[in-house]
């Protein structure tokens, strides 16, 4: 789905420069590369939002998203409640690869 998206518009990839990556890294991935969809595992996804409801600039950077992928296990009903109220767009993609 991923590859076949990409193709169709155009888009790249933008990886970061290690694994996990912080929140600065990631915020700068958004406003500097012009990453438009995010796609992480719910773990790392709940610890960017905890971030977000702290960090104003983390926030608005997660809100000029198209959408955020998570995948592989479920995300925390509290954070996925936060995430809709604040107006990021979640796409739950578990099973895309099964």
């Amino acid at each position: 789905m991923l590859l076949i998206d990409a193709i169709c518009r155009g888009s790249c990839f933008v990886l970061p420069t290690e694994i996990p990556y912080s929140n600065d890294e990631l915020r700068q991935i958004i406003n500097h590369c012009g990453l438009t969809r995010l796609n992480m595992f719910p773990a790392f996804l709940s610890n960017v939002l905890h971030e977000a409801r702290r960090d104003a600039s983390l926030l608005k950077a997660l809100q000029g998203l198209e959408y955020i992928m998570y995948g592989g296990s479920a995300l925390d009903p509290t954070d996925e409640a936060w995430a809709c109220s604040q107006g990021l767009h979640l796409v739950n993609v578990f099973g895309s690869t099964e």
